[in-house]
């Protein structure tokens, strides 16, 4: 009998598998005691736990990103403008922020982000 042979994966495909089954088996629970661990152990670890710090410099490389972004984008209109809105610069957060929890203000922020076109997990 003939022995068939199986498509190489590739880096990408072979961590999609892997995470699709690592949430079926664990739950999203799972990634969110996770990404806790991993932003305690970073506060600890560089930020001496100066965690409204950490949170500005976060929401700072938000804020950051969506200029850069702006600059690298293509010219959308037929006169070659681009525009991008940034709803806050990053020292307008801070007051709303001290009143809610820091931690599930990021988590928040990060789920409420646009899923990715192949689906991500």
């Amino acid at each position: 009998m003939a022995k068939r042979r199986r498509k190489k994966l590739s880096k990408a495909e072979a961590g999609r598998i892997g995470g699709r089954a690592t949430k079926k088996r664990h739950g999203i629970a799972h990634y969110r005691a996770a990404g806790r661990k991993g932003f305690m152990t970073t506060l600890a670890r560089h930020w001496q736990g100066d965690k409204p710090g950490y949170l500005r410099w976060l929401r700072e490389r938000g804020w950051l990103a969506q200029v850069h972004a702006l600059f690298d984008a293509e010219p959308v209109g037929p006169d070659g403008l681009k525009c991008l809105e940034t709803p806050l610069l990053p020292g307008e957060l801070e007051e709303e922020a001290e009143d809610d929890d820091p931690i599930g203000f990021i988590l928040r922020s990060i789920r409420s982000a646009p899923t990715p076109e192949d689906g991500g997990l």
